[in-house]
C-alpha cells in the first residue's frame, strides 16, 4: 500500500503509546480501501486507562495468514 510505514517487528498495535503500554480493546473493524483497493481493515482501538484512539490499516490476507499459522 502506497504511503504506508511500516512498523518495527517488535511493535505492538495494541500497547498504548499514552500509558505507558497499557493495553487497548479492538472496538471496531471496517473495511478500508485505500485508492480502491480492497483487502484492508481499518481497526480502531481504545485505551481504558486514558480514553485514546488509535487507528491501524491492516491487510486483511495478512492478517487471515497470520491467524492461521500463529
Amino acid at each position: 500500500m502506497e504511503g504506508s510505514i511500516a512498523m518495527p517487528s517488535d511493535f505492538d498495535h495494541r500497547k498504548c503509546p499514552n500509558c505507558a503500554g497499557s493495553i487497548m480493546c479492538l472496538i471496531r473493524v471496517e473495511p478500508h480501501h485505500p485508492d480502491s483497493e480492497d483487502g484492508y481493515e481499518r481497526h480502531s482501538y481504545r485505551c481504558a486507562e486514558c480514553a485514546n484512539v488509535s487507528r491501524f490499516v491492516f491487510e486483511v490476507r495478512t492478517r487471515q495468514a497470520m491467524a492461521v499459522f500463529g
